[in-house]
């Protein structure tokens, strides 16, 4: 609580919790390897831990939750890492708040021109095709969603889920067209990343 200039009070919310979340974008550009990965979350879980202190709190942990965006020429290594939990429990002291990271999160894109990809007819064309494809909204993006959903009920159906399906307000996955281009989308830009790879090595392999 404190007095404004017009001798107003005001209350102001300070998190004074033992353990606090904090939700955080850590930018990624386009040739940066796990390594220089890491070192940003690091750098970030500083600035972050300095910033919550500057605000007046000071909890003995911070759990950052960070979101990788950008685009990335190491698309599937990064996010293969990211599954994987490579940067789970990564720790560092920020004066008395001990801040970790709980779990990382993929919020990133395949740094090419998919406009430039799409021009020609092998695997990587066709599937770059299919992802502008997913970016415009009409009757083929609407066909291909569909086929998607027949393929992808099976498993959306499968008993193992069924627990999932009795939590209140809960929603069929494949019910919202958005949330199916999604899935369809980040398993695209993954093949697309492996089939530049695999363009790339036989480039190579030429020479």
């Amino acid at each position: 609580m404190h007095v404004n200039a017009r001798g107003e009070l005001a209350t102001e919310h300070l998190p004074i919790a033992p353990l606090r979340w904090e939700r955080v974008e850590i930018r990624v550009d386009d040739h940066d390897g796990l390594e220089e990965v890491g070192d940003r979350l690091m750098d970030e879980m500083a600035r972050l831990g300095e910033r919550i202190h500057a605000e007046g709190s000071e909890p003995r942990a911070l759990g950052v939750r960070p979101v990788l965006v950008g685009a990335t020429r190491h698309y599937n290594r990064l996010v293969r890492a990211i599954r994987e939990g490579r940067w789970k429990g990564l720790m560092r002291s920020v004066g008395k708040t001990l801040v970790f990271v709980d779990k990382a999160f993929d919020g990133l894109a395949l740094a090419h021109d998919l406009e430039v990809l799409a021009r020609g007819d092998d695997p990587a064309a066709l599937m770059a095709q299919k992802l502008l494809l997913l970016k415009t909204p009409g009757e083929a993006r609407s066909r291909l969603i569909d086929a998607a959903r027949a393929e992808l009920r099976g498993l959306a159906d499968e008993r193992r889920w069924s627990a999932l399906v009795q939590e209140r307000n809960a929603q069929d996955p494949l019910a919202e067209e958005a949330a199916v281009a999604g899935i369809l989308s980040r398993a695209g830009t993954e093949i697309l990343d492996a089939l530049l790879e695999q363009r790339a090595g036989v480039g190579e392999g030429d020479g």
